[in-house]
């Protein structure tokens, strides 16, 4: 609730005098079918109906590296969505890699 009720407030408070700038948020979204109660929820929706908050969604790594680097330089709070699926891929491919070096080293 910080988020809502100090960083997005603190620019409009302040009269334009100070801002948040650089404070971007990035976090999941989107539900998975096996998540507890929290790690199930999509509360996207709720913050873009906040006023003073911006919400990015990227559609492609290629955008999400464009966004991020525009979140990161706007004076405004700045919540950057990942994709959950995205994440455990990027996690899995790690994983797999780091699997295969060790057999590979094992081998020699």
């Amino acid at each position: 609730m910080q988020i809502v009720n100090e960083a997005a407030k603190f620019r409009y408070r302040s009269g334009n005098e100070f801002n948040c700038g650089g404070l971007t948020i990035r976090s999941p979204y989107g539900a998975v079918g096996h998540g507890g109660h929290y790690h199930s929820q999509s509360p996207e929706a709720f913050f873009c109906h906040v006023p003073g908050l911006k919400v990015v969604i990227p559609r492609s790594p290629r955008e999400a590296k464009g966004l991020l680097l525009a979140s990161i330089r706007d004076p405004n709070p700045v919540i950057f969505f990942e994709p959950k699926s995205g994440c455990t891929v990027c996690l899995l491919r790690k994983s797999l890699r780091e699997t295969i070096c060790c057999l590979y080293l094992r081998q020699k």
